[in-house]
């Protein structure tokens, strides 16, 4: 049916007139879209509708691929963990027409329902509490162990029992804010530092010598070296 007005902004007008000459065409394909963390995918299924002016066998995979590359720049950006909002903001440019540049093709829309393989959510759920934790090191590095009363804050936060023992913890504190506002980290300073966290670890009790041993372990594994870590739990 024709309306008296077209009301379609003259762009889309212009675009559909040139395009009218062939009919519409649809296809439905599965793939893979990128996120924000490399090896981590969402998977997709993309439906596509395009028109041509020309007959060609090459038009449906032109029009995939267009959409496929369109798709990756909405989707790399962004995280698995956020499902919901990827999958609105891909619709939402996915349904502008989308010209093939070099080609008779106009992919008229497309949409693409999203989803995630639970590897995939574990592996980012992963990596957020692995960026978690060194940032929650970084603080402590930064705001706690630079100044050795907020140290000796930290190390007694509820634990009273502590409070005994602390006289012994008091030369490790000041050695371990020397270290920290100075940025040692050279050779010659290495031998102190490895008896310093000997020191500090010889004052926790066992479940939280642990919980220190592991929290150090995901940083390490976090910096891409799970070697030491496992090595350092085994130790």
């Amino acid at each position: 049916m024709t309306t008296p007005y077209d009301e379609r902004p003259g762009f889309l007008r212009l675009l559909s007139s040139l395009f009218d000459r062939g009919g519409v065409h649809h296809a439905r394909f599965p793939t893979r879209l990128p996120s924000n963390l490399p090896g981590i995918w969402f998977d997709a299924s993309i439906e596509v509708a395009w028109q041509h002016r020309a007959t060609g066998a090459g038009d449906a995979e032109a029009a995939k691929r267009h959409v496929c590359a369109r798709a990756a720049d909405v989707t790399a950006p962004m995280s698995v963990l956020d499902l919901t909002t990827a999958q609105f903001q891909l619709n939402a440019q996915l349904a502008q027409p989308l010209p093939v540049p070099g080609t008779s093709v106009l992919v008229v829309n497309a949409s693409a329902a999203l989803s995630v393989d639970p590897e995939a959510r574990r592996a980012a759920e992963e990596h957020d509490r692995y960026r978690a934790q060194t940032e929650h090191w970084r603080l402590l590095r930064d705001t706690v162990f630079a100044d050795p009363v907020m140290a000796c804050v930290w190390w007694l936060d509820g634990h009273p029992e502590r409070l005994e023992k602390l006289p012994n913890m008091d030369a490790a504190f000041e050695r371990l804010a020397a270290l920290t506002t100075s940025g040692a980290g050279r050779g010659d300073d290495l031998m102190h530092v490895a008896n310093l966290l000997h020191q500090f670890l010889a004052g926790l009790e066992a479940v939280d010598r642990q919980r220190l041993i592991d929290s150090v372990g995901y940083i390490m594994t976090n910096f891409g070296r799970p070697d030491l870590a496992d090595q350092l739990r085994a130790s």
